[in-house]
């Protein structure tokens, strides 16, 4: 079995090789920075805590990417014993570092935190929603296919980096925080505005050539049926009218309404982790004044104070993986949109009736294309 004869097998591992050399290329430089001999990164630099948190994070989300694993269970079970093995590590080996148990924490927070995105992005809704998600999914995949974007990406980490090296004993009494700051802003800003420029190249060139999505071949000239289904001249695969059909962005009206319920759960949520904070600190001094407490729980106390590098790297990870799940909720709620069977994506007017050719019609309200939705009951667009 050769890629030229299934080119479905040439897409796929073009689309994962890319990733799979960024995942083992980020291994190595990070398996060198956490058993350098005797690093230390001194008071002034970000929390070493907040660093572990990161570092774990980007661990597992390029590990989950790499597709190795398919379940993602497993790629945190995975992380998770390379967190364990990485801290142990460094106080085992004659390089002058040493393990601590906040050091893990911070490991498994990253990795958890990881864990929520990934679950929060995850396919969501049915045919007509999967169909949009499976569309950005395919343009992603082509993206980092290319090694364009990875030097792009690498290229403006370095153009912002340099000059913060540079120009460091000048800003050393500013302290790390302002310059730091201005500049993961200047490279958020240049990677989207770059990002932006390959998003829309991809995927109108992904729509204009009907591009499977299993093997990435043309399907311009494939016939569909009534219901626009079809299958893949090159590799058999399924295919569907909607597949290649761009939805309007829905109004903003629309995405307040959907995100409302999401942006209360999160406020709930941050509220009720502050209040529980205050409940537990006036409840310890109360029962501390009463002299109710085991005689271990002063020092307990005195070691999570004393543990505020730590304590910043598990409010980061509280308040990302809320965003997560709030994320996730609203995600489900605009798949809800997208899903509507017999309504018009732009402006609601109802298609049941309207006539189709090869699953493709427009609506007789405001001319806007529509696709059958493979599998929705006939007249569903």
């Amino acid at each position: 079995m050769t890629e030229a004869s299934h080119p479905e097998i040439a897409h796929a591992r073009r689309a994962v090789r890319s990733w799979r050399v960024a995942f083992l290329a980020y291994v190595i430089a990070m398996e060198i920075a956490t058993h350098w001999p005797r690093l230390d990164l001194g008071e002034s630099g970000p929390s070493d805590k907040t660093i572990h948190l990161v570092a774990f994070g980007i661990l597992t989300a390029l590990l989950w990417r790499a597709q190795w694993l398919v379940q993602l269970g497993a790629v945190v079970f995975i992380a998770l014993i390379w967190s364990g093995y990485n801290e142990i590590s460094q106080g085992m080996l004659p390089i002058g570092r040493t393990s601590a148990w906040q050091d893990f924490i911070a490991n498994v927070l990253g990795v958890a935190l990881a864990g929520a995105w990934i679950w929060a992005l995850k396919p969501v809704g049915g045919t007509g929603n999967r169909l949009r998600l499976a569309r950005q999914r395919f343009v992603i995949d082509e993206i980092f296919a290319d090694w364009t974007a990875w030097a792009i990406l690498i290229g403006v980490t370095i153009g912002c980096a340099v000059p913060l090296i540079l120009l460091w004993p000048l800003l050393r009494p500013l302290g790390i925080e302002g310059p730091l700051v201005f500049t993961v802003l200047v490279w958020l800003l240049v990677l989207g505005l770059f990002w932006m420029d390959l998003w829309r190249r991809r995927h109108d060139e992904a729509i204009r050539r009907k591009a499977c999505f299993t093997c990435g071949a043309s399907c311009r000239d494939v016939r569909l049926d009534e219901l626009g289904r079809g299958a893949c001249g090159i590799c058999a695969s399924p295919i569907s009218a909607g597949q290649w059909v761009e939805y309007p962005r829905p109004s903003m009206r629309v995405l307040v309404r959907l995100g409302v319920l999401p942006a209360l759960v999160g406020i709930a949520i941050i509220a009720a982790g502050f209040g529980l904070i205050a409940l537990t600190v006036e409840l310890y001094d109360r029962l501390m004044a009463a002299g109710a407490l085991p005689a271990g729980a002063p020092r307990l106390a005195r070691i999570i104070g004393q543990e505020r590098k730590l304590m910043q790297a598990v409010d980061i990870a509280a308040v990302f993986m809320t965003f997560a799940l709030v994320t996730r909720l609203f995600r489900g709620r605009l798949a809800r949109h997208f899903d509507q069977p017999y309504t018009c994506r732009k402006c609601g007017h109802d298609l049941r009736g309207t006539p189709t050719t090869g699953g493709m019609g427009r609506c007789g309200e405001c001319g806007f294309e529509f696709a059958r939705s493979p599998g929705a009951p006939d007249n569903a667009a």
